[in-house]
């Protein structure tokens, strides 16, 4: 096995909370793979539209898989970036390689 992760923002874009959708992640989590650990932090990135930087509270969703659950994860972090009407979400598989889930747009 291997950690794969989801990072979920803690707000929409329009600065609503998600305690939901993160309780909903963590439950499917727990179903799905077994369990996950979940762990505030801030994310911080660049539009690439207006250059401007954001800063924001997420939860690092840290998740024991094998290459078996990544449809599964992909899964997982469309619902995320979907439901909290994200434009993408940052997923990481098994392998280290990166994502980023596209939501709305």
């Amino acid at each position: 096995m291997r950690e794969a992760m989801i990072v979920i923002p803690k707000t929409d874009n329009s600065g609503r909370p998600l305690d939901a959708l993160i309780d909903s992640a963590l439950a499917a989590a727990c179903d799905q793979f077994g369990g996950a650990t979940a762990v505030p932090a801030e994310g911080i990135w660049r539009s690439p539209t207006n250059g401007r930087v954001y800063r924001e509270p997420v939860i690092q969703l840290m998740i024991a898989v094998d290459d078996t659950a990544i449809p599964a994860l992909r899964s997982l972090a469309a619902i995320i970036a979907r439901e909290g009407e994200q434009e993408s979400v940052y997923l990481r598989l098994p392998s280290g390689d990166v994502e980023f889930v596209e939501g709305v747009r």
